[in-house]
């Protein structure tokens, strides 16, 4: 098994895009508590799952 230490999850920047940013957000969650990874959601992705 390899020790990835913790998954950073954010937004993809600077670049248009159709992605529903909440529904990302909120599945890669559920996948890394589903998976126990050691996860962080940034700012900007953790803003677009409270609208």
């Amino acid at each position: 098994m390899v020790d990835i230490g913790r998954v950073k999850i954010g937004k993809l920047n600077y670049h248009p895009s159709d992605i529903d940013w909440a529904k990302f957000g909120l599945d890669a969650g559920a996948t890394c508590r589903e998976m126990d990874l050691n996860y962080y959601i940034k700012d900007s992705l953790w803003r677009e799952t409270e609208k």
